[in-house]
């Protein structure tokens, strides 16, 4: 009897300390979901996307040509250099129509032209308040049809482009404000446009 209660006893101590040893190790769910690394987050793109429809005005330098007016398109891709920085491509589209004057001092008649100036170039951006507001520079080529009832001419000369906005919403990477633009030839036709507009920004 003695011999069997102590083969009980050191049959059962190692299992009681296997039963410790167990209980002592013991791994909760909630600590291993706690000891995880949070997943990392996606990293964000550094890609920028700006589409501006509006309006634009635009005239030649001369007394006898009035100024013309359209509907105007702006656009941008770009590359975010930083929080507050962009650099890319810019393009901007008008179809402008207006009058003119044949010839003023025989007292000729006026005559309707039609004219579409388009811009490209390389921009750079700068942001500030949280990105709500924001301005840009380009510089490219500025390349005219013109179109009377005398025939079609293509000019190109080297164009400048400052455009401004401000923010009014914005959710996540997508906001959306107003904005107004100037464009110069520098070289080429001596003309000016002028742009307002809602431009959508990511």
């Amino acid at each position: 009897m003695i011999a069997l209660a102590l083969l009980i006893d050191g049959t059962a101590a190692p299992s009681g300390a296997a039963a410790g040893v167990g209980q002592g190790h013991t791994i909760d769910a909630a600590t291993l979901a706690d000891d995880d690394p949070p997943p990392s987050a996606p990293a964000s793109v550094p890609l920028t996307v700006t589409v501006a429809p509006g309006l634009a005005w635009g005239y030649f330098s001369g007394d006898n040509i009035a100024p013309g007016s359209s509907p105007a398109l702006l656009a941008d891709v770009g590359y975010r250099t930083d929080e507050h920085t962009a650099i890319g491509v810019h393009l901007s589209l008008a179809h402008l129509s207006g009058t003119y004057m044949q010839d003023a001092l025989a007292g000729g008649a006026r005559l309707a032209y039609d004219y579409t100036p388009i811009f490209v170039g390389a921009f750079a951006r700068g942001e500030t308040m949280n990105g709500f507001l924001w301005a840009e520079i380009a510089l490219g080529l500025h390349v005219d049809d013109y179109h009377d009832q005398f025939g079609t001419s293509w000019s190109a000369g080297l164009g400048v482009s400052l455009t401004g906005g401000l923010d009014v919403y914005q959710r996540g990477p997508d906001r959306v404000g107003m904005y107004l633009g100037v464009e110069s030839e520098l070289q080429g036709q001596s003309y000016e446009t002028f742009m307002a507009g809602v431009a959508y920004r990511r």
